[in-house]
């Protein structure tokens, strides 16, 4: 909604047909929307980081998993480690 308010100010003020109160009005929605867009790219940031570190741990246990069955040959083992993860 801030995308659509912003850019309906957008035009009128690029369209010379604007008063002081719409200007005034499209600094705000402008601000607004920086804002907000600030605030999304530290969100997207922080779900690209969390991937990172999921899919390093998911592969860290694949690997470890992985040895416990064909380095130590021990079932056992195995399964212990897939409970601890899962």
């Amino acid at each position: 909604m801030s995308r659509v308010e912003y850019d309906a100010f957008r035009v009128d003020v690029e369209s010379k047909q604007c008063s002081a109160e719409t200007q005034q009005t499209f600094q705000q929605h402008k601000l607004k929307f920086e804002q907000l867009r600030q605030v999304l790219d530290v969100k997207l940031k922080l779900l690209d980081d969390n991937k990172v570190l999921t899919v390093n741990f998911y592969h860290a246990s694949a690997c470890t998993a992985c040895r416990a069955r064909y380095c130590f040959t021990n079932s056992v083992c195995l399964f212990v480690h897939c409970r601890y993860y899962v």
